[in-house]
């Protein structure tokens, strides 16, 4: 792996600036994207200084992993780290440029029908993952890049890859929520785990009524907490 350096990159186009710096560049001749993973708190300072993988080096090797079991994601470069007095400061993650709409962009330029298409191919790639033990934890339509090859068949490369569960089971439960964090609603989510009960030749009813328990308790978890919030400025 080539090591990354800031004064190598020559900025294009920035996507993202803020908490963390997206921008597409030339970098050693290739057209690459590079994320710096910039703010973090106190406490995960110290977590990625001791005790846990960066952002940049999961996103790397999560990378590695998907290309292994045949997904698509764009090819990783290299990532970096920079630390001060031996503590974490951020870090960089580099990969190859990949052109085309994101999955939410698609959506928004569909008809029904071609939203049904859509709706189907998301389904299929978190399932697929989901037999090979792995689990998207950021599921959102942005975060999947339309692709065609030769033959004019779709598939869907996968971005911002640092939050993935592996190596263990994927309970049809846990793809549900991964399934409520797509952006899909109403009707869309209806298709998807419709769709997803087809392919697997099983009832998801009881699973559902779990996840919408799920989802009942964890909105009245934030409505406590927004409230609790509220009575603590009234009394500041």
């Amino acid at each position: 792996m080539t090591p990354f350096h800031f004064e190598d990159f020559r900025e294009e186009r920035v996507i993202k600036r803020g908490r963390n710096y997206v921008a597409i560049g030339d970098w050693l001749g290739r057209k690459v994207v590079v994320k710096q993973f910039r703010k973090a708190t106190w406490a995960n300072h110290l977590i990625y200084s001791f005790f846990r993988k960066t952002k940049a080096e999961r996103s790397y090797e999560n990378a590695r992993l998907l290309l292994s079991n045949g997904f698509d994601t764009p090819e990783p470069l290299a990532w970096s780290v920079r630390k001060s007095c031996g503590f974490y400061l951020d870090s960089v993650y580099v990969c190859s440029f990949i052109s085309g709409d994101t999955l939410k962009e698609a959506m928004e330029k569909a008809d029904a029908k071609r939203r049904a298409e859509l709706i189907a191919l998301y389904g299929k790639a978190m399932a697929d993952m989901a037999q090979r033990g792995i689990l998207l934890r950021d599921s959102n339509l942005g975060n999947f890049i339309l692709q065609s090859d030769e033959n004019g068949n779709e598939r869907l490369a996968l971005v911002d890859i640092n939050r993935l569960l592996k190596g263990k089971a994927v309970t049809p439960l846990a793809l549900l929520h991964a399934f409520g964090r797509s952006g899909f609603e109403g009707e869309e989510m209806e298709w998807l785990v419709a769709y997803y009960s087809l392919r697997e030749g099983r009832s998801m009813s009881g699973v559902m009524s779990r996840y919408l328990c799920d989802c009942r308790r964890s909105s009245l978890i934030r409505r406590m907490k927004h409230s609790l919030k509220g009575c603590k400025m009234l009394q500041i």
